[in-house]
Formats: structure tokens, C-alpha cells, sequence
């Protein structure tokens, strides 16, 4: 057979991700009876973790009709599969991401990440009101901005407008208190092993983003910057542009372009609404334990306790990751 009659004999392929902690032969056995009523057989299962605290399986499904299938004709709604098998998994505490199985899906070449809750552990703004002891004004605010509820700039003006007086010793100490995610330098490492270029975008402030994007070697870092005064306090104020919803948008798009990398090739993970509409113009975009209204409006979720397992949607296993990070030297050689 040639190349092209081996693609002409198959059908429609999608890979479906099942993550969590429940996760065994009882959620492929849904996937496959969700699949064969909708036509598909199962043409592969890979189980790419088992880790005690959280597992991943992924099956590969095929449709029967054997015709040749473009990159861009879907015959079958990706959310139709994805409904089915969610509605059986869901209550068990599992994730099902659902994609088209093309080399697109494994190979990334952009990956923009949030900082806040996302890359480290923290909202950098309720740090900052912890230390000058106004955390419960301010995190209220957060909490509200996150889920769409507040405009972000003007919850961000009226956030900072709290905290005018603050020394910038206290912004240099709170760098040293920083919490990463876990996985987060694992993630950054293995792509940046693939070749794939790495951002942080940040609704955050630069004092904090420049420093994780130094530590973690990631090649560029947007994010607001604080207003200094002559006696180095904050003055309630940023300079420039702030970096929103829109602007988010706009630096993936001028990344993208600039590398030259399709749309199909890149990723985004954040965990606010600020971080939607970049999360929706991503080839994957994740949110990541994000607020609920931000889950249900995202193109994929994935709740886990390690950011690392986004790298399990590009269909790659512990034992991928494992490589990939260690060939990264000390010095982190492709900085």
C-alpha cells in the first residue's frame, strides 16, 4: 500500500483524554460504549499516568466509514463525544478533553501561561494586601474580577487604590515567599526541550512576572507595571497599558505571528475570565482549576494538582516528561 491509501482506508480520528483520580478499565469501558453508538471503534488506548493521586488514560477512536478525511471536514461534533462521556465521568471526579487526533495536538511551538494561580500558587495583587493588612477588601475584589463579575481594570484601580503607601521593600520580599504550582517547571522544561517557545502574560504586576520568567527561563514576559514614588511607595497606580483580556489576545496573536507558528500549534492555560478569550483563540486552551463560570466557557479544563498534566492533552506520557526535563542540563542550555 501506498502512503495515501493507508490514509484513504481510515476514518475520522479523535483522541479522548480521561484524567483524575478514579480513573481504570471502567472509564475506557464508557468511552467505548459512548464511541460505538455514535460509530466508532476504539483503534488505540495508551495510559500515560498512574500516579497514586491522579491517573490518565487516552483512546484513540476511529470512525467506520473508510473515505478520505481532510484536516478541516468534522463529521461528528467533538462535544457530542465529549457530553456523552463526561456525563458518566463527570460525577466521579474526572476531566474528559476530546480533540481531533492530528499531528497538530502533539506538536506546540507557542505556550502563553497566567501567572496567578496558574504558573505559581498565589493572586499576587491578595499577596501584597496580606502583607499591608488589607488581604479580606482586597481578595474580595479578586474574587469577583476572576469570575467575570467585575470589569478588571477598574477592579484593578480600585484594588491598587488600597494599597497606596505600600513600601517596594515589601513587593522585594514578597518575591522571596513565591509558591510555583506544581509541575510548573516540569511543564516549561519538556517544552522548552521540544523547541517550543514560552510566555508569561500576566493581569499581575512585572516586579514578580519578570522574576518568574528569569527563574523559570521563559523567553518573554507581559505583565503591569507599579507606579514608584520618589520614596519608594506605591502610588495606587500602574504605567502604561494594562494588560486585560484584550491585551492577553493580543500578545498571543503578536507571538504567533512573529514565529511564524500556526494557530493550531499553540497553548494557553490560565484560570481567569481576563484569561478567556486567549484560551478560546489557542489551538489548546486550558483552564486550568479554574473558577467555575470560567470552566464552562473554556475550550478544554483540567482540574489537577500538577500543572505538568496539560502535557498529557499533546499525548504525552510520565515517562515523555520524565526525558524531556532531564535533558535539560543545570543551566537550562537552550536559554
Amino acid at each position: 500500500k501506498t502512503v495515501r491509501d493507508t490514509v484513504e482506508g481510515r476514518g475520522e480520528r479523535w483522541v479522548v483524554t480521561v484524567l483524575g483520580r478514579g480513573v481504570g478499565g471502567g472509564c475506557v469501558e464508557v468511552v467505548e460504549r459512548e464511541g460505538e453508538k455514535r460509530g466508532f471503534d476504539v483503534a488505540g488506548v495508551k495510559v500515560l499516568s498512574d500516579r497514586e493521586v491522579y491517573r490518565c488514560v487516552e483512546l484513540v477512536l476511529e470512525t467506520r466509514r473508510k473515505e478520505y478525511v481532510t484536516l478541516g471536514s468534522v463529521a461528528v461534533d467533538e462535544n457530542e463525544i465529549r457530553g456523552a462521556v463526561h456525563g458518566h465521568l463527570a460525577p466521579e471526579g474526572m476531566d474528559v478533553v476530546v480533540q481531533r487526533e492530528t499531528a497538530y495536538r502533539r506538536y506546540k511551538r507557542l505556550a502563553v501561561f497566567d501567572l496567578d494561580s496558574t504558573l505559581i500558587q498565589h493572586e499576587t495583587i491578595d499577596e501584597i494586601a496580606k502583607f499591608a493588612g488589607k488581604e479580606k477588601e482586597v481578595a474580595a475584589i479578586t474574587v469577583r474580577a476572576m469570575n467575570g463579575e467585575l470589569d478588571f481594570r477598574q477592579a484593578l484601580a480600585e484594588r491598587l487604590a488600597m494599597l497606596r503607601g505600600v513600601e517596594k521593600s515589601l513587593l522585594d520580599e514578597l518575591v522571596k515567599h513565591i509558591s510555583y504550582t506544581p509541575g510548573a517547571r516540569r511543564i516549561v522544561r519538556a517544552l522548552r526541550t521540544l523547541g517550543c517557545k514560552t510566555a508569561v502574560c500576566s493581569g499581575g504586576f512585572s516586579f514578580l512576572t519578570n522574576h518568574v520568567a528569569a527563574d523559570l527561563y521563559l523567553d518573554h514576559a507581559y505583565s503591569n507595571e507599579l507606579e514608584i514614588d520618589q520614596d519608594q511607595r506605591m502610588t495606587g497606580k500602574t504605567l502604561g497599558p494594562v494588560v486585560d483580556a484584550s491585551k492577553k489576545l493580543a500578545v498571543l496573536r503578536e507571538l504567533r505571528d512573529s514565529l511564524y507558528v500556526p494557530a493550531e500549534l499553540t497553548l494557553a492555560v490560565g484560570d481567569g475570565s481576563n484569561d478567556l478569550p486567549m484560551l478560546k483563540e489557542a489551538g489548546l486552551g486550558v483552564a486550568f482549576n479554574a473558577k467555575p463560570s470560567v470552566q464552562k466557557a473554556a475550550p478544554f479544563k483540567l482540574n489537577s494538582p500538577s500543572l505538568d498534566a496539560v502535557l498529557y492533552l499533546m499525548g504525552l506520557s510520565d515517562a515523555d516528561i520524565d526525558f524531556l526535563e532531564l535533558a535539560q542540563s543545570p543551566d537550562e542550555r537552550f536559554s
